[in-house]
């Protein structure tokens, strides 16, 4: 599912506008959390907790903004490849897109 409001080009990438220098603050700090937070059973309920504030601050189409690197990658993407099956809930609790690909055309969850 996506926003109404959001911009998607033919490859199914959606992007906001490239001033928003704040939003990729937020996607980009979203990613690092992801990436190489501890997630050890017992820091499950805080992780979720903390990604839950981390999406809140995006703009309302930034869940489903690829990065500005060269795989652009979505945070879905981010979450599935490094096996957060809880984040990868609560991330199709919000609504992603789960089609959006990759620089490969790869979805999320292909």
């Amino acid at each position: 599912m996506t926003n109404s409001d959001e911009v998607i080009d033919e490859n199914g990438h959606t992007d906001i506008d490239e001033d928003d220098d704040a939003a990729r603050q937020q996607i980009t700090e979203i990613i690092s959390f992801l990436r190489y937070l501890d997630d050890t059973p017992s820091n499950k309920d805080e992780n979720t907790k903390r990604l839950n504030e981390l999406l809140q601050d995006l703009p309302p189409n930034g869940i489903n903004v690829h990065t500005d690197d060269f795989l652009r990658q979505t945070i879905l993407h981010v979450a599935v490849l490094e096996g957060l099956e809880w984040a990868v809930k609560a991330l199709l609790d919000k609504e992603v897109d789960v089609n959006a690909t990759e620089y490969e055309g790869w979805s999320p969850l292909h």
